[in-house]
């Protein structure tokens, strides 16, 4: 391809870019001020888009009455630009109490599980969905080029509180009501505080005989073979782990890596089966 024909080519994909994700008829039905800081927030765009947007439509303003007769946008419904600094967690140190400390949410975005996440813990260094360590920090709102925050996964996750992460009223696994003074289930006994539990994944693996989690004996006094995780493991708050505050979707312990016992209690599916189910689900669902 010639350069004369890159140039043309770019342009084009310019022009369907413009008008396919922001459309000028549907900017001037937005009935918006058009510049790139309304069209960035209104339609999701990067700001380095918006710009070209807006400043081709203000130059050009014969490009929306034409859009406008071919395509009516009568009263649009806009879906509002996310605010990630909404998503205040509810675990670990207080809310109203980090603020007067003038502590701000940190949120952390994975680029290898596309998992967002947040917290008060400026030391973290893992993601607490795949426990990779490919994350970025940023302080208040969470800011993506576009492509990113498609990327975004919604992992599944349990409403968590306090310090340690206490399970809010009902129990994962058999959907008894829980009172907040509880550590076990009184129905079917699992764990329903989410915490660091000190094991590296390595030193564990998932039996599927018995489908329990296993931990290997490194023990210089033991026999050798692997033993089943227990309830008086759980109870005994697996003295090796860190006292990182975990959310309510933590597999690994953001700080340490450390799987956590949420993980061990067998709540989630590995975070890339859970992807693979997702996307089955959104395929079915098509009507095409």
């Amino acid at each position: 391809m010639s350069n004369t024909e890159y140039k043309t080519a770019e342009k084009e994909a310019n022009a369907f870019a413009r008008d396919f994700l922001a459309n000028p008829a549907a900017v001037y039905a937005s009935k918006s001020v058009i510049n790139a800081k309304n069209i960035a927030r209104t339609f999701e765009l990067s700001n380095e888009a918006s710009r070209i947007i807006a400043n081709k439509l203000n130059e050009y303003p014969r490009i929306i009455q034409n859009w406008s007769k071919l395509l009516k946008v009568e009263d649009p419904v806009f879906k509002p630009i996310i605010d990630y600094s909404d998503y205040y967690p509810s675990y670990g140190e207080n809310v109203f109490a980090a603020l007067l400390k003038e502590k701000a949410v940190l949120f952390n975005f994975c680029s290898h599980c596309h998992a967002l996440n947040s917290g008060y813990d400026s030391t973290i260094k893992y993601c607490s969905v795949c426990g990779n360590k490919t994350i970025k920090i940023t302080k208040h709102n969470f800011k993506f080029h576009e492509t990113e925050e498609q990327d975004v996964f919604e992992y599944k996750k349990f409403e968590v509180e306090g310090t340690p992460s206490k399970l809010q009223n009902e129990c994962i696994n058999c959907g008894n009501k829980i009172e907040k003074s509880q550590d076990f289930c009184d129905v079917c006994g699992k764990y329903l505080i989410n915490r660091c539990s000190g094991i590296s994944i390595d030193d564990i693996y998932f039996d599927n005989k018995t489908h329990k989690w296993m931990m290997y004996d490194e023990s210089p006094f033991g026999d050798g073979e692997s033993r089943t995780i227990t309830n008086k493991d759980f109870s005994e708050g697996f003295k090796g782990g860190c006292d990182h505050s975990q959310s309510g979707k933590a597999r690994f312990c953001a700080k340490c890596g450390s799987v956590t016992t949420f993980m061990l209690s067998q709540y989630f599916k590995e975070w890339n089966e859970e992807q693979k189910l997702a996307n089955i689900q959104q395929k079915d669902a098509l009507p095409f």
